[in-house]
């Protein structure tokens, strides 16, 4: 969350603030690692998801009290990742760095004990007798599935029988996952729990599939956000949002139109796009925000103001 504020907003005040606590809880977890090099017997409550799976118990995922959860095991490597980010970014370069190898040593424990080579997935626990969309989604997300590889891992884990699904909160990660893999086309293609939630006459975000808990809850709002981020593609070019990175995702949609506001003013996108994949419109920035337009094998370079988008399929112009 603290990296996420970093990346948004100019407040480095604040972030640096945190940083203390970030390194606190770290420390807290780094406790619980055992001869196995991996976050082992994990006491209370350690919510993952709401799963509807024989093997998962009121939101816990399999290994969690009496083996090795590999999912909580790469949540905390991701964290990691994301704080050795930080704690660069602001001078503490040895704790920095402390943390980078510390993930490392547990993602490279965690393929040792979790990977599953027959069924080509980490499993949910080293006993390799449950697996779930969550435990590949993270081994995206950290590396800890190779690279050249994660397109097929997320296209078993999404079409394969006997994988516990991720409900509507986790769809979260899953959307970026498939953004880190170069299947961001695909997301309007997932939105059918959504679809499905309209249909039963909703007008906010349920928790969870019926019988839900509560039909307002922010945790499955994820297309609110991903609408902006992923379909129109507008995301911090860096820290602070000093830049905007466009990269927009239209998938089988043949227009999009939208706006995000920033502290310089809104960032607003109209483009269309036609049958032969000729891409055209125009993309307004605040008048001192600068930014790049990524679209496929195209990129350009945009200024504050009005730009003009104008790209033929297979061109550069």
């Amino acid at each position: 969350m603290i990296y996420d504020y970093w990346m948004h907003c100019q407040d480095e005040k604040t972030v640096k603030s945190m940083l203390p606590g970030v390194i606190e809880v770290l420390q807290w977890y780094e406790a619980k690692i055992d001869s196995t090099g991996m976050l082992g017997h994990m006491e209370w409550w350690n919510f993952v998801d709401w799963v509807i799976d024989k093997n998962w118990r009121n939101g816990k995922p399999p290994g969690l009290h009496n083996s090795h959860s590999s999912i909580i095991n790469l949540q905390y490597v991701y964290t990691l990742q994301k704080a050795s980010i930080l704690l660069n970014a602001f001078n503490m370069k040895e704790q920095a760095l402390y943390y980078s190898n510390l993930d490392e040593k547990i993602k490279s424990a965690v393929y040792h004990y979790c990977y599953d080579k027959e069924r080509e997935l980490i499993a949910d626990s080293p006993e390799k007798t449950s697996f779930s969309q969550h435990a590949t989604i993270m081994g995206v997300l950290t590396n800890t599935i190779s690279e050249d590889f994660q397109k097929k891992a997320l296209n078993k884990i999404t079409n394969e029988k006997g994988i516990a699904p991720c409900s509507y909160y986790y769809r979260f990660y899953l959307t970026k996952a498939m953004e880190k893999a170069g299947l961001s086309d695909e997301y309007p293609n997932m939105l059918d729990p959504w679809i499905q939630m309209l249909k039963q006459g909703l007008t906010t975000f349920a928790e969870e599939p019926e019988p839900s808990r509560s039909d307002c809850h922010a945790w499955s709002a994820s297309p609110v956000y991903y609408f902006l981020s992923l379909v129109c593609g507008i995301k911090p070019g860096e820290p602070g949002f000093k830049s905007v990175r466009i990269e927009p995702s239209l998938g089988r949609l043949k227009w999009i139109e939208g706006s995000v506001p920033h502290c310089l003013g809104e960032i607003k996108i109209n483009l269309k796009k036609d049958d032969q994949g000729n891409l055209s419109g125009k993309i307004i920035l605040p008048k001192t925000l600068p930014g790049t337009f990524k679209w496929h094998d195209h990129t350009m370079k945009l200024e504050g103001g009005e730009n003009n988008i104008q790209l033929k399929s297979g061109s550069n112009k």
